[in-house]
C-alpha cells in the first residue's frame, strides 16, 4: 500500500505518517501555493490523455486518473468547509469521510 493511502479504517492510527508524507511532498513550498497551482497543472498533465485511458485502474481494484481526479475535487470541497470551521471556531470538530465510500456511491467510475 502507498503511504499517501489513507483508508478510513486506519485513518486515525496513520494520520501522523499520512501527514508527513503530504508534508515531505511539499518540500519547503507554500501549501497555499501548491493548492492554487494544483487545478492548472493537473489540466494540463491529462490534457493529451485518452479518455479510455483516464477510465482505466492502475491495477485491480485501484482508482483510475479520472477517479483520482474526481476525488481531488471532493477533497477541495471537505477541506474548504474545513477551513472555514477553523477560521470561524475555536476547536471546531473536523469530521473526517470515507474515501473508497464516497468514490463507489457517488459513482466515480461511471463518469
Amino acid at each position: 500500500m502507498s503511504e499517501f493511502s489513507n483508508p478510513a479504517a486506519t485513518g486515525i492510527a496513520d494520520a501522523a505518517a499520512y501527514t508527513a508524507s503530504l508534508l515531505k511532498l511539499l518540500d519547503g513550498r507554500d501549501p497555499l501555493g501548491v493548492m492554487r497551482e494544483t487545478p492548472q497543472k493537473l489540466s494540463v498533465a491529462i490534457e493529451d490523455v485518452p479518455r479510455d485511458r483516464l477510465a482505466e485502474p492502475e491495477l485491480p481494484g485501484k482508482w483510475s486518473i479520472r477517479d483520482v481526479v474526481q476525488h481531488l475535487a471532493d477533497s477541495e470541497l471537505n477541506g474548504s468547509i474545513r477551513f472555514r470551521m477553523v477560521l470561524a471556531q475555536d476547536r471546531p470538530p473536523l469530521i473526517g469521510y470515507d474515501q473508497d465510500l464516497w468514490s463507489q456511491r457517488l459513482h466515480y467510475s461511471e463518469s
